[in-house]
C-alpha cells in the first residue's frame, strides 16, 4: 500500500511539471492583462492544484499510516 502512494505522489509531480509547462507555452493572448499577470495566475493555479494534492496525498499518508499501526497491532493479539 505504500508503494502505491509513493507512486501516486511520483505521478502528480510529473503532471504538475507537465502541466505547468504546458500552461507556460501554450501561447495565451496577454494583450488584456499583460504578461506578467498572465504568468502570476498560471502560478497561482499551479500552486493551488499543488495544494490541494498535498493535503489530499498528507490525508492518505495519515490515513495509512494508522491503518498499517492498526493491522499490526491487531497482528500481535
Amino acid at each position: 500500500m505504500r508503494k502505491l502512494w509513493w507512486l501516486a505522489n511520483i505521478y502528480w509531480i510529473i503532471l504538475i511539471m507537465y502541466g505547468g509547462g504546458k500552461l507556460f507555452t501554450y501561447g495565451f493572448d496577454t494583450a488584456e492583462l499583460g504578461k506578467t499577470a498572465s504568468y502570476a495566475l498560471i502560478l497561482l493555479v499551479l500552486i493551488s492544484a499543488s495544494m490541494l494534492i498535498i493535503e489530499f496525498q498528507a490525508a492518505w499518508g495519515i490515513w495509512l499510516h494508522n491503518f498499517d499501526k492498526k493491522k499490526h497491532h491487531d497482528n500481535k493479539i
